[in-house]
C-alpha cells in the first residue's frame, strides 16, 4: 500500500507539472494538442525530465512513479481501451533543454 501512496504521489506532481506547462495555451493550440499523440488503441504522453544530472533523483522518482500508476492503469483496460505510453526526453535539468518541452517529443502516429 506504500508504494500506491508513492505512486499517487509522483502522478500528482506530474499531473500539477502538466497543468502548469499547459495552462498558457489557446483553444486552437489545445484543440490541436488534444489530437497529438492519441490513436484508435494508445495514447501517447511526452514528458521532460531530469534523468541525469545533479536532480537526476527528482525526474527519475516522478517517472517511476507516473510508470506505476499509468501501468495499474493499462492492466485495467487503459481509457476508454487505449494504453497509456509516456515517452519520456531528458533535460538533465538544464533550463536551455527543458523550456521547449515541445520539441522533446515527436508524436508520430
Amino acid at each position: 500500500n506504500r508504494n500506491m501512496k508513492h505512486c499517487a504521489f509522483y502522478l500528482g506532481l506530474l499531473l500539477l507539472w502538466l497543468g502548469i506547462s499547459c495552462s498558457g495555451a489557446s483553444n486552437k493550440e489545445v484543440e490541436t494538442v488534444q489530437s497529438q499523440g492519441v490513436s484508435s488503441d494508445e495514447i501517447r504522453l511526452g514528458s521532460s525530465l531530469a534523468l541525469s544530472g545533479h536532480a537526476s533523483f527528482l525526474g527519475s522518482q516522478t517517472l517511476h512513479g507516473a510508470l506505476c500508476y499509468l501501468r495499474s492503469i493499462n492492466e485495467a483496460g487503459g481509457i476508454h481501451g487505449r494504453k497509456i505510453k509516456v515517452i519520456s526526453s531528458d533535460d538533465s535539468y538544464d533550463p536551455p533543454f527543458s523550456s521547449s518541452g515541445e520539441t522533446c517529443v515527436d508524436f508520430p502516429l
